[in-house]
């Protein structure tokens, strides 16, 4: 009877020596599937890099053909919003952002005015800055004497290229003083800088159609409210060509 136990026990072990084996090979699978997991796993830092250089590329052939003076047309998602169907908001660099910025550049330049106005280009955009320091009175909506002229050949360029742009938006900034007293005032200075220099652009041959003004007070700075240097840089009135 003994005998029979042990054989039956025995047996019974030959039996189950299959499950070591098939233990075993589940195990070696599933390190297998990690391991190759691991090697398809996406390297996020090289598809950044290569997402970069695309971006690169496509921005320095866009600056070429602009620099040629071509117009091209390519698709740019709007802001915040939903793309439509087929591929975004068509956005237009034409040559007449290039002509308008060449030339106010040129006149700056030449007549050295960088202590007065700024000209750059910025995507599809072309910003003019009047630095209101030097081109109007303290709190003032008067042009200082000699500031008209400038005025007037930014309305000439203004006017060679008016065909070729969309809109042209002036608008007004002032400091902000941390005064609330003179909350009121800083959003109605603003204002009227602008206008006074729409009023001049369209005496200088600028048509009204596509002119429009804006008054941000002290609401978007371009530099610190801290310093007296800030402050100098957030007085001013933009020209924004688009």
């Amino acid at each position: 009877m003994k005998r029979f136990r042990e054989d039956h026990e025995e047996s019974r072990d030959n039996l189950e020596r299959w499950l070591l084996t098939y233990s075993d090979m589940i195990t070696l699978l599933l390190a297998l599937f990690i391991i190759l997991y691991g090697m398809s796993t996406i390297d996020h830092r090289k598809v950044e890099a290569m997402s970069h250089g695309l971006q690169k590329a496509l921005h320095n052939e866009v600056e070429k053909k602009i620099q040629e003076g071509e117009k091209m047309t390519i698709d740019q998602p709007a802001a915040g919003a939903k793309a439509p169907e087929h591929g975004g908001i068509m956005v237009e660099l034409s040559n007449g952002f290039i002509e308008a910025y060449t030339a106010l550049d040129a006149y700056i330049r030449e007549k050295e005015l960088q202590d007065k106005l700024d000209v750059m280009r910025d995507k599809n955009k072309v910003i003019i800055t009047l630095k209101s320091d030097t081109t109007f009175g303290p709190n003032s909506a008067a042009l200082v004497e000699g500031c008209e002229e400038n005025v007037k050949n930014i309305a000439a360029v203004l006017a060679k290229v008016y065909d070729k742009v969309g809109k042209i938006t002036v608008s007004g900034h002032t400091a902000d003083t941390k005064n609330p007293a003179e909350e009121n005032a800083a959003w109605i200075l603003s204002a009227n800088r602008a206008l006074t220099v729409l009023e001049v652009l369209t005496d200088g041959g600028t048509p009204a159609e596509k002119l429009s003004i804006e008054g941000y007070s002290h609401y978007r700075p371009a530099a610190t409210n801290d310093t007296p240097e800030g402050r100098a840089i957030n007085r001013r009135v933009e020209i924004t060509i688009t």
